[in-house]
């Protein structure tokens, strides 16, 4: 028996850093990225880079007071400046930029609202892409118009933890009904595993009313239907589908766990929602609108919730490398076969 994260290592991957809305043109942000300090920032054309966070010159923190200049970023110490490709384009002085002062690059790409840096724990190149995958208006699931997807509503969480352990979560359907109160939950076929992706479908009867520990008691005995398809990128990324046939509601949510310092994980959500539209006028637009921006947020008020329900089991829990396992749990053993790619040995499943 093992503390959680320290018998599983740092494993390899595509890990949240920020959210697309959080790195407007000429922005710089900072975090922590599998125990080493990062910079993350998006240039005045809107391309994004990603380094260590700490300046090849005299180690000042890029940043605490850099800034983006064009295409580059500017230390604060002595102003000398770099490219997306770490190298030293300038210094503060006007004299010729030293060749070995190179900045620590991070590959770095943008997907579904979010921004994904590459960690190998050897510092190995990217082994695996993740393709481009946004909802889209074509995205229909019936009803007299298409529907409209809303923006993207988030919410941030700093716990002990571990990313296989927060995306073991996706085939765990036992704690569905003890943790969450779901009834019927129904594994829909094996999981998909794909190299580096692997996907899950299921459904559940969701209770209705209000986010909290007492929901509305007209309310407690009616429930609706959810099938859900996650679709797990590593274990950095899940991409969980949501729908409900019987309203014609379709969610995107996005499960970010990120490796900060040992043992420790910002863990990031992200929510869209779509609904049918009916009819195309400016009237029907700007109302469909407004019922997809207030759907999303009461969404979101869920979705937080049932996050809340397992943020302390996770910041508590052990890491067992051999569970006793019994009918009902979900594909434990399946999952956990397939995250042991991800680590530079075999991970202790």
């Amino acid at each position: 028996m093992t503390r959680l994260g320290v018998g599983l290592g740092v494993p390899e991957g595509w890990f949240a850093v920020a959210f697309s809305c959080e790195l407007g043109s000429g922005r710089v942000t900072s975090g922590v990225l599998a125990g080493h300090p990062i910079v993350v920032w998006r240039t005045a054309s809107g391309q994004i880079g990603a380094s260590l966070a700490h300046c090849p010159h005299l180690g000042a923190h890029l940043g605490r007071g850099g800034a983006v200049e064009g295409e580059t970023l500017r230390c604060p110490f002595h102003g000398f400046r770099f490219g997306l490709d770490g190298g030293c384009v300038a210094t503060g002085y006007n004299t010729r930029p030293p060749q070995a002062a190179t900045l620590a690059t991070i590959p770095v790409v943008e997907r579904y609202g979010v921004v994904l840096a590459w960690h190998h724990p050897a510092g190995g190149l990217p082994g695996w892409a993740i393709p481009a995958g946004e909802p889209t208006a074509a995205d229909g699931q019936g009803g007299p118009g298409p529907p409209r997807w809303g923006p993207l509503r988030t919410h941030t969480y700093e716990l002990p933890g571990h990313p296989q352990e927060t995306s073991e979560n996706s085939v765990d359907l036992g704690h569905l009904a003890i943790v969450h109160g779901y009834r019927r939950v129904e594994q829909r076929g094996e999981p998909e595993a794909d190299g580096p992706v692997l996907r899950v479908a299921y459904a559940m009867d969701r209770p209705l009313g209000l986010p909290g520990t007492d929901r509305v008691p007209g309310l407690r005995r009616l429930a609706t239907r959810v099938s859900f398809r996650a679709t797990l990128h590593g274990l950095g990324l899940s991409v969980v589908e949501a729908s409900i046939p019987r309203l014609g509601v379709r969610t995107h949510q996005l499960v970010l766990a990120t490796p900060t310092e040992p043992g420790r994980i910002t863990l990031r959500i992200g929510l869209r929602l779509a609904l049918p539209l009916a009819g195309t006028t400016q009237r029907a637009t700007t109302a469909g609108a407004l019922a997809t921006r207030l759907a999303t947020e009461a969404a979101l008020l869920g979705f937080r919730h049932d996050v809340a329900r397992d943020v302390p089991i996770w910041a508590a829990k052990t890491y067992l490398p051999s569970p006793v396992l019994a009918i009902g749990d979900g594909p434990i053993l399946a999952y956990r076969r397939w995250a042991a790619q991800f680590y530079p040995a075999p991970a202790p499943a």
